[in-house]
């Protein structure tokens, strides 16, 4: 038994040492491929669960460096009930957001192995959110519509709404699993952030009043991190 044990085992070593000799990673001056990110995305700071990461593509210009866009988009949009008080009537209020980011990156690998690809990167991002809230209320009742308030909506992940444009750099490392396909970790520190909040306009019966933002600048602010699955053609 101990010897079937050991052989096996000695059959798992050698087939991974085998496996791990046959991968030759397509890097090379025009390849191409498909990239799907989890948990943030590049300089997007786009945080919280569902679809925080994104989708984007990139460009090898040689082996070792490549051109890099990306995508992220999240909505969300939530009915808020009106509860009857002894038969009284209501009407249901809502709210809901949108956060749109889009980022060029340019990655240079360098060293590793032909499995692990570490790399360094930079590039900028620009990340637009913005929001909408109606309260519930008794019906007759005026209530206050309002867009984009910097207190933002009550689902996680929403930044302040506004426009944010930063330069970040990339840090991260590729590890091949097939010849085709990777899985990387990636850390992005946003070196200058420049920000434009939106105006909020509170919207009561007929009267409108716009409150303007200030806009601010950030420098060395904590970045994203994430996972990407490549696909490379």
């Amino acid at each position: 038994m101990r010897q079937f044990v050991m052989t096996c085992l000695g059959l798992s070593l050698v087939s991974s040492v085998a496996f791990a000799q046959g991968i030759t990673p397509p890097a090379r001056a025009g390849a191409k491929s498909l990239n799907f990110t989890f948990g943030g995305f590049g300089g997007f700071g786009l945080t919280g669960t569902g679809p925080a990461g994104g989708v984007g593509a990139s460009y090898f210009l040689s082996p070792a460096g490549a051109l890099r866009l990306g995508l992220q988009a999240r909505s969300y949009s939530r009915t808020l009930s009106w509860n009857s008080v002894a038969g009284t009537p209501g009407t249901d209020g809502s709210e809901s957001g949108l956060s749109l980011g889009i980022a060029a990156d340019f990655l240079k690998f360098r060293g590793g192995t032909s499995r692990v690809r570490p790399y360094l990167g930079g590039g900028l991002g620009v990340t637009m959110v913005s929001n909408r809230s109606k309260p519930a209320a008794a019906t007759g009742v005026t209530v206050t519509e309002t867009k984009n308030a910097p207190g933002g909506i009550t689902s996680p992940g929403f930044a302040a709404p506004g426009m944010t444009l930063d330069v970040h750099a990339n840090l991260g490392a590729e590890f091949f699993l097939f010849n085709e396909i990777s899985v990387a970790g990636e850390y992005a520190l946003n070196l200058i952030s420049r920000t434009a909040p939106a105006n909020m306009d509170a919207t009561n019966g007929g009267t409108t009043v716009t409150t303007k933002g200030n806009p601010s600048s950030s420098i060395l602010g904590f970045g994203t991190a994430g996972a990407t699955i490549r696909i490379y053609f």
